[in-house]
């Protein structure tokens, strides 16, 4: 498997099914979906374990609350996919992003991190694109310093190479 996509879901029982279809949706496969209940105390769980049903690719962890970072790192735990790509439960994938980033990536076997642009807020009077131009980085430090990394330090917006989650 090539990608796991980790969703951390903390009582958005009104956001996770548009979130979860846009997904399921993509015209990309081969991914597992790992859905964190962060002790959600809406309908969140059970709409979780409702995607699983039927789904060996849907993954559900349910955890007590412990915090976006806790529901993450259980994410990352449970990820057997070569790279890792997080989504928050109020977010949506446009049609055909895992396949044009997984594409992107098979031409760049090297790349640890493909940071890709987001709508803001979109559907909304302020929606704007937040992007950023190509550019390659051989080093962390240039990315972060030189690439103002720091700017944008959304988890959200990179599909990341799994072992830099190691040790």
């Amino acid at each position: 498997m090539k990608l796991s996509i980790v969703i951390p879901v903390y009582n958005m029982g009104n956001t996770l099914e548009r979130c979860v279809e846009s997904v399921l949706g993509q015209n990309y496969d081969d991914y597992e979906l790992i859905l964190v209940d962060d002790g959600s105390t809406d309908n969140s769980g059970a709409l979780c374990d409702r995607y699983a049903t039927g789904r060996p690719f849907v993954n559900v962890i349910h955890q007590r609350n412990r915090g976006l970072s806790a529901a993450r790192n259980a994410g990352i735990d449970a990820a057997r996919g070569e790279y890792i790509t997080f989504l928050d439960s109020d977010d949506l994938m446009a049609d055909y992003t895992l396949a044009v980033l997984m594409t992107r990536l098979g031409a760049h076997p090297d790349y640890d991190i493909l940071e890709y642009p987001v709508w803001w807020h979109w559907g909304d009077a302020d929606q704007r694109l937040l992007t950023f131009g190509v550019n390659e980085y051989h080093d962390m430090r240039d990315y972060w310093l030189e690439g103002e990394a720091y700017l944008p330090a959304y988890a959200w917006n990179k599909i990341y190479r799994r072992k830099l989650f190691e040790d």
